[in-house]
């Protein structure tokens, strides 16, 4: 029959048991190791694309402030074309209604002298001309005012794409950061447990190899004795017979 086992070997037996079930028990899903790293490099990536999006949206806003300030130039410089086309034609009706209250013959005491005047069709012709130069520069403003407005637009919206796809990216960023963090945990706190329960084992082991050291010696001193006292027993029946 196979001798008992001693308290501190079936306890030492016992904890091995419990601690080999625990490393099997299914735990809570966490994040591999490799899982972290994808998730820490593709943080790095979203990092570059998140600073890219800043560059491009500061040269969407210095490409839209310049578009606005080309806007009100050509805004002014339209208002002052109007006024000069304004002064123009005002100088024109003017000299018109000179023209025609100023007689062409002027008669004094030496005779009749002929006033060249301007005949109505040059003054329509005069007067036709400066307003298609004006009509013609005022639809070109008007036309290059439109570009700008288009492009202005262009710009407002693609900053808006930007703005939205640079918040995506922060929440991606701060997600994958804080899985990785997590991941970073949990490795430690797993690490931590098994320099634990390695601690724990070679404690174990040294008590139960320094208690079964003790028996030992004990074991060998008590056959000592057994052989002793054997030997005298053995001496007394001899001497009696």
């Amino acid at each position: 029959t196979m001798a008992p086992s001693h308290p501190l070997v079936s306890d030492l037996r016992r904890k091995g048991v419990h601690y080999i079930n625990a490393i099997h028990t299914d735990e809570a899903p966490t994040i591999s190791y490799s899982q972290a790293l994808r998730d820490h490099e593709e943080a790095q990536n979203s990092t570059k694309v998140r600073e890219t999006l800043l560059r491009q949206l500061d040269d969407n806003k210095e490409q839209l402030v310049r578009a606005e300030q080309d806007r009100e130039q050509w805004k002014q410089e339209l208002q002052l074309l109007q006024l000069r086309y304004q002064k123009e034609k005002e100088e024109i009706i003017k000299n018109d209604e000179f023209t025609s209250l100023v007689n062409s013959t002027v008669t004094n005491m030496i005779g009749s002298l002929e006033v060249p005047v301007n005949l109505p069709q040059e003054v329509e012709a005069r007067e036709e001309a400066v307003k298609q130069y004006f009509r013609q520069r005022i639809n070109n403003l008007i036309a290059e005012n439109g570009d700008l407005q288009s492009k202005s637009a262009a710009l407002l919206a693609e900053t808006a794409a930007l703005v939205r796809r640079l918040e995506a990216s922060v929440a991606d960023g701060m997600r994958l950061e804080e899985a990785l963090h997590e991941a970073r945990e949990r490795a430690a706190q797993l690490q931590e447990e098994v320099t634990t329960t390695a601690t724990n084992y070679e404690a174990q082991l040294s008590t139960m190899s320094e208690h079964l050291l003790n028996m030992n010696e004990r074991l060998a001193q008590q056959k000592d004795t057994i052989d002793q006292l054997q030997y005298q027993i053995a001496n007394k029946k001899k001497g009696k017979k």
